[in-house]
């Protein structure tokens, strides 16, 4: 079984060409009902068209996450964030 780390890398999942996911970071906690959870900040960079980051272009990244982790026997839901790479690093540096 691949880690967790191995799984969600933008190299490593099929994802669409667009938009282009930059990194992937994650954390395993509970979510609201105490269930085992994947929590993943998709991000994308800061010029990604406004039109790319609806859900009819974002619903593919969650399919492919979904699917990557279940292939290798992950069981926690994967609830995922999208943001730009700017959104991203001023949440990190809060």
């Amino acid at each position: 079984m691949k880690s967790i780390a191995e799984i969600l890398t933008p190299e490593a999942l099929d994802l669409p060409d667009k938009p282009r996911v930059e990194r992937l970071d994650w954390r395993r906690a509970t979510d609201h009902i105490g269930d085992w959870s994947l929590f993943i900040n998709v991000v994308m960079p800061d010029d990604t068209p406004e039109e790319l980051l609806h859900w009819p272009y974002l619903a593919p990244l969650w399919e492919a996450i979904a699917a990557a982790l279940r292939s290798e026997g992950y069981e926690e839901w994967p609830y995922c964030r999208y943001l730009t790479h700017s959104e991203w690093a001023e949440e990190k540096a809060a």
